[in-house]
């Protein structure tokens, strides 16, 4: 079994690889397919609620239709600031990008003074799952902490297909995303390998 270290650099450079056309498309996807889940949770959220997303980064899916499909829908959108050794969101509209600014690690981030809020519903990058929607990150627990004191929020993991493994190495405080919506962008690990023994 690869460790978490190893697993976290061949997943990262497989989702940098994969083609933007077939990136964009699985976002457009996701959107779809998070408005068809039959969750009781989601559906009364659509209802007025608010839902917290990332900043797309280092070759993550792509959740910014999501969040304009769900502002059409009236939910309220909320993105990740780093506030000590914790993440707190703040209510901004990702297309107004006068309310950001570039954060922790080189991603943006709502500006301080933004409305602070505890999303209903949250979701979760993630540099790998397993099946059952454990979650690997990038290793700074922001997200771990977080869920471990907002337990009444809805967690939903969203990735590339190629990001969910079986055998995910994970310790009792990785968190565990109640929903994971893995999307198929039909990579092929071993197509590099053959076309160098051609």
């Amino acid at each position: 079994m690869e460790d978490k270290k190893t697993i976290r650099a061949r997943i990262r450079a497989m989702r940098r690889d994969i083609d933007q056309e077939d990136a964009t498309y699985a976002s457009e996807i996701l959107s779809d397919l998070f408005f068809e889940i039959p969750d009781e949770r989601l559906k009364a959220l659509l209802k007025g609620g608010t839902a917290g997303l990332y900043m797309p980064f280092d070759g993550e899916i792509d959740v910014l239709p999501l969040a304009q499909r769900l502002r059409s829908a009236g939910v309220k959108t909320a993105f990740p600031r780093v506030s000590g050794d914790g993440i707190i969101f703040l209510e901004a509209d990702d297309t107004d990008l006068s309310l950001f600014e570039k954060g922790s690690y080189g991603i943006r981030e709502p500006l301080e003074g933004l409305p602070e809020t505890s999303p209903d519903l949250i979701i979760v990058p993630g540099v790998a799952y397993n099946d059952e929607g454990v979650r690997l990150g990038m290793g700074a627990g922001y997200y771990d902490r977080y869920y471990r004191e907002h337990l009444e929020a809805v967690y939903v993991g969203v990735c590339y297909d190629i990001q969910v493994i079986s055998d995910l190495p994970f310790d009792e405080d990785d968190m565990a995303c109640d929903i994971l919506i893995p999307v198929d962008v039909g990579y092929d690990e071993d197509s590099d390998d053959e076309e160098n023994a051609e």
